[in-house]
């Protein structure tokens, strides 16, 4: 359908601007596909584009930079101890739109974790304040002794290893 679509009209627009030479300057077409053998025998055809360039997979080190670089732009920071290098010999394949989406998923991970936890802390926390002073105080928060108690971060809120091996 699409595919086909977009491939036909391609073509079609190469084809007239080397036919029409309309202009001096030389035109650049740039087109992606999975793998050589994804490409259509028709895009290869004779004449029709001068060079195609590959651009191999990432090697370990270049898919360790990347991460390590994405992890640092995500709103959730990495853990201090996270060593990236560990994991990217299991990410063979991965190009870096792939290490995008694990940095943010392993992001959204770290966060849901630490939420959770939060929750369940919270949960735990008034139970027990209940069981001391009868209940809470109504503003909200807990009141023990005078000292209102809330929430105002999360704790630990960072990437681990585990969030990164999670997303994948």
């Amino acid at each position: 359908g699409d595919v086909a679509r977009v491939r036909a009209q391609g073509l079609l627009m190469v084809d007239l601007l080397r036919q029409t030479r309309c202009c001096n300057s030389p035109v650049v077409v740039v087109a992606s596909a999975p793998s050589p053998s994804a490409i259509n025998p028709s895009v290869l055809a004779p004449g029709l584009l001068d060079q195609q360039v590959e651009l191999p997979l990432l090697d370990r080190r270049a898919r360790t930079c990347i991460l390590r670089s994405l992890l640092h732009t995500m709103p959730v920071p990495p853990a201090s101890a996270l060593d990236v290098s560990t994991l990217a010999p299991h990410l063979q394949g991965f190009t870096s739109h792939d290490l995008h989406i694990l940095a943010v998923r392993a992001a959204a991970a770290a966060a849901s974790r630490v939420v959770l936890s939060d929750a369940s802390a919270i949960y735990a926390e008034r139970e027990a304040y209940a069981a001391v002073d009868g209940g809470e105080d109504g503003a909200g928060g807990r009141n023990v002794g005078g000292n209102e108690l809330q929430v105002t971060e999360c704790k630990g809120l960072q990437i681990t290893e585990m969030d990164l091996r999670e997303a994948r």
